[in-house]
């Protein structure tokens, strides 16, 4: 079964074989814009991965190697993140409502202005993340560390270090 369920675009090579067999060989995915919804990536090196504006709505990332992603822009709602890492991403103005970022390290990512509501922040780790303009409205805040964290409005109450 393919680990890609979502379809090529134009941003995304014509062949999602041919997509698989670069992630095996370790080359860097550049699939901009791609619809990569419902996309079973967990366990997968993503690091650099280029992945602005893309659909990885309701994706399976668990475990993912996701260090220094672009996902400005990206669509992960409803995605689940439990335990990736996603050190240095830049997931600005992303949108992650409902994901479960449960157990994901996001220390030194850039979340200006993402769209967090709902989300499960269960133990994450966002020590030195950007939250500045992000919208955390509903999201479930437990345990999560937030060391240096830049922080909206009215959330420095969870700051946990």
């Amino acid at each position: 079964m393919s680990v890609l369920a979502g379809s090529a675009t134009a941003a995304c090579p014509a062949d999602l074989a041919q997509l698989e067999s670069d992630l095996a060989a370790g080359k860097p995915l550049v699939c901009r814009g791609c619809d990569l919804s419902a996309a079973r990536l967990s366990h997968k090196n993503l690091a650099g991965a280029d992945l602005a504006t893309a659909d990885l709505s309701r994706a399976h990332l668990s475990g993912a190697g996701l260090t220094g992603a672009n996902l400005a822009g990206a669509d992960l709602s409803g995605a689940v993140l439990f335990g990736a890492a996603l050190e240095g991403a830049d997931l600005s103005g992303a949108r992650l409502v409902a994901a479960n970022l449960s157990d994901a390290v996001l220390a030194g990512a850039n979340l200006r202005g993402a769209d967090l509501t709902d989300a499960g922040l269960v133990a994450t780790v966002l020590i030195d993340a950007d939250l500045t303009g992000a919208t955390l409205a509903g999201a479930f805040i437990h345990n999560t560390y937030l060391c240096g964290a830049k922080l909206p409005a009215g959330f420095d109450k969870y700051r946990r270090c």
